[in-house]
């Protein structure tokens, strides 16, 4: 496991820590909602009194058997760390209880807690498992955006919540769903769902591949030349969804920690990966 970081790991922890006290404080104290695994955890909990952190991890535990060949190991490994150490920060911050009398805040707060510890568990390599892997699955069989694969993913999680929670605080809840993900957003790259990157390295080759390979992103070389030193460059473009600019980042830095790289925001990319499926083509 060569490529397992001490810092990421500790964002991780971090970000969990953090994730588990708001599920405590302001979730369950307040009788409140979640999309995804934590969602379903918690209405086990209101309707048959299972421990929330048993259900979670239980559930992943599921969930990666079936979806782990879509991860990179990596990423298998930080995940199943995630889940893992959640469900017992979980159990250790149980006492962690604040009962808010005006529940508007709720959402908000738990929202913007919740959101700022995935976002940087996501950042830093990992990820919180669950419904990600299925929204991966039906990314990549259906051809569906993954935040709205996630989107109707939690509509289905937190609609019947209703019947258990009330309309009221379900209501509140997609409004927490609704921060959380802005907050996530603007964690990875902001509010732009498309980015441009351009890339000026001696190892431009070996970028384009790993590109290629690992991201499933087509690359463009443009050839240019150095005004000042009058030497040819290759120069790499590519459009990339929002949730992959911090992995090309990575890549290019761990191949050529010297090479120039530009982040730009892109509207109304249309075209081959991007409005229509890639595959359908080949086939």
């Amino acid at each position: 496991m060569k490529n397992i970081s001490w810092k990421s790991l500790f964002i991780i922890t971090l970000g969990n820590l953090v994730f588990a006290i708001a599920v405590n404080t302001f979730l369950l104290a307040n009788h409140m909602g979640e999309g995804g695994v934590t969602g379903i955890s918690l209405l086990l909990y209101y309707v048959a009194q299972i421990p929330v952190e048993l259900s979670y991890f239980l559930i992943n535990l599921v969930l990666m058997a079936i979806g782990y060949k879509y991860l990179e190991k990596s990423t298998i490994f930080y995940t199943i760390y995630s889940f893992a150490i959640f469900s017992v920060f979980v159990r250790l911050t149980s006492s962690f209880q604040y009962v808010m009398h005006d529940q508007l805040l709720v959402p908000i707060v738990g929202g913007l807690m919740s959101g700022t510890s995935i976002g940087f568990i996501i950042w830093a390599g990992g990820s919180t498992a669950g419904t990600d892997i299925i929204a991966l699955i039906i990314n990549r069989y259906f051809n569906v955006p993954t935040s709205t694969a996630l989107f109707v993913i939690d509509l289905f999680i937190v609609g019947p919540s209703a019947f258990v929670i009330g309309f009221e605080k379900s209501i509140y809840t997609l409004i927490m769903l609704f921060v959380a993900v802005k907050v996530i957003d603007y964690i990875l790259e902001g509010f732009n769902v498309r980015k441009s990157i351009l890339i000026i390295s001696e190892h431009h080759e070996e970028i384009s591949q790993r590109i290629l390979t690992d991201l499933y992103r087509g690359v463009t070389v443009l050839h240019g030349h150095g005004s000042y030193t009058k030497e040819e460059k290759q120069i790499l473009y590519i459009v990339v969804d929002r949730n992959q600019v911090v992995d090309i980042t990575k890549l290019v830095n761990h191949i050529d920690p010297k090479a120039f790289m530009t982040i730009s925001d892109v509207h109304n990319v249309l075209g081959e990966g991007f409005t229509y499926d890639i595959s359908k083509k080949k086939r």
